[in-house]
């Protein structure tokens, strides 16, 4: 059995994902095209992220990417800096904007996340076959592209600074996350068993199938199985008991050997 699915066919389990609170869901927009944020007129520099974390480019980093795209970086406004991500606009910090123009000591500050499944459900023949879209089938890397927009407000990150605490009311508890996903195996979706004289041959079709992707490895009773229980530890980090409840969920398939 493995973790992932809800359903369940037999003897071998595998864990996928384990998701405390809440899981998302990702629905494609209706007519569109992916690159309706592109601005055409405009150079775009990529920014490759493979960690999820808070990230800062300087000036000499970001000149030698202006450099290689023919453009000169003290002739632009920092005012204009915009970046994008997955077809939408994300807030940034420019350092030291106000004054018009990009010194050597100014600096932009985003927060980059990995990338994740949301974009491999286009790849399964039934989008809900899909097991989670937390961990990406693909690549765990994603990119950022900075651009010089020429109109609009871009979205930026604020200072903010407030000595005050004595005036603030504490709050009893907040509402956390933790969830853990599994990447020791690969399953490749329902098989579709071919039946001879020689005997059975699984055949697999080249769409993505029901719980395909990335799993623990196999435990349960069945061929393979690593044994038969498996035991999960989730840490809830500062917990509070006078808060709501935590709430566990997580997702399992079955297979028979």
């Amino acid at each position: 059995m493995r973790f992932l699915g809800i359903k369940m066919k037999a003897k071998v389990l595998r864990l996928s994902l384990i998701l405390i609170v809440f899981s998302c869901l990702f629905q494609k927009a209706s007519a569109q095209h992916g690159n309706e944020w592109i601005n055409y007129n405009q150079q775009y520099i990529k920014i490759s992220v493979g960690k999820t974390a808070s990230y800062r480019i300087d000036y000499f980093t970001l000149i030698d990417a202006a450099i290689d795209l023919g453009f000169n970086l003290s002739a632009q406004d920092p005012r204009k800096i915009q970046m994008f991500h997955n077809g939408a606009e994300v807030p940034i910090y420019v350092a030291g904007e106000a004054d018009g123009k990009f010194n050597s000591y100014d600096f932009i500050e985003f927060y980059g996340e990995i990338n994740d499944g949301q974009l491999d459900k286009g790849l399964y023949e039934n989008p809900g076959d899909q097991p989670h879209d937390r961990l990406s089938l693909i690549t765990d890397s994603t990119a950022y592209y900075l651009t010089f927009g020429t109109s609009g407000t871009p979205l930026r990150l604020k200072n903010y600074g407030n000595s005050s605490y004595g005036s603030y009311t504490a709050q009893p508890f907040f509402l956390q996350e933790e969830f853990k996903t599994y990447s020791d195996d690969y399953f490749y979706g329902e098989p579709y068993p071919i039946i001879s004289n020689t005997g059975t041959t699984n055949l697999y079709f080249s769409e993505y199938t029901t719980g395909e992707g990335h799993s623990s490895r196999r435990f349960g009773f069945g061929q393979g199985s690593v044994g038969p229980i498996r035991t999960e530890t989730i840490n809830s980090k500062f917990y509070e008991p006078s808060g709501p409840a935590p709430v566990l969920s997580y997702k399992f398939y079955g297979v028979t050997d």
